[in-house]
């Protein structure tokens, strides 16, 4: 998960013209590609919450659910909206499948109003960890459990995300883990415009970053 600006953007005009009261999220058809476009943009096309690539069939995710017992309100806020991947297992649909555990919005990491660094850490063989020292560690570890951010395809493609960087057979890897940290963020600084492109990219940051 990578923060995500949205004053980037400008809101999509024409989520104005509707309101939970009278609409519902089908009539906003018309008005999808551009909100398809403006999420796109903050999120440098990349899902909101695993940082997988953004596909044709990536759906609209509503942080705070629109259904009737949640958030209705809050169903064309634009602040309340993200792009996201497709995937059953984790992420948008994961979180809110039926029968799914009861969470609440607040315990999770929003990462378009907070830094997704301060709460989480991500270990180069792919795992995401509370960050030691969080002040709200068990908001870390509800955003984890909650999105299952720890699937084991998650893990394998973070992990793969770092092998990629240095070779296929790791030799690459093992060199640049004996470099400083003070190289390793001298090296990050110059890889920084790449990596914003690059899915699963904080599990390379973190890495790099890493003392």
């Amino acid at each position: 998960m990578r923060r995500i600006d949205r004053t980037a953007v400008s809101p999509p005009a024409c989520l104005s013209a509707f309101h939970h009261s009278t609409h519902g999220w089908h009539d906003v058809l018309p008005c999808k590609p551009a909100i398809r476009k403006a999420l796109a943009e903050i999120q440098e096309s990349h899902c909101a919450y695993c940082e997988g690539p953004l596909r044709a069939e990536s759906h609209f995710e509503h942080f705070r659910r629109k259904n009737p017992d949640h958030f209705p309100e809050l169903t064309f806020e634009w602040t309340n909206l993200f792009l996201c991947c497709s995937a059953r297992e984790h992420c948008a649909w994961f979180k809110d499948r039926p029968k799914a555990t009861a969470y609440d919005p607040a315990d999770l990491v929003k990462p378009d109003e907070e830094n997704p660094d301060d709460s989480l850490y991500y270990h180069h063989n792919g795992e995401v960890r509370p960050r030691t020292g969080a002040s709200r560690p068990h908001r870390a570890s509800c955003t984890i459990a909650v999105l299952n951010l720890n699937h084991v395809r998650l893990k394998a493609a973070r992990a793969q995300a770092v092998r990629r960087y240095w070779g296929p057979n790791g030799r690459d890897l093992e060199e640049l883990m004996t470099w400083s940290a003070e190289d390793r963020r001298a090296y990050l600084c110059g890889e920084d415009e790449t990596l914003r492109t690059t899915p699963f990219a904080t599990t390379i940051r973190h890495f790099l970053m890493a003392s």
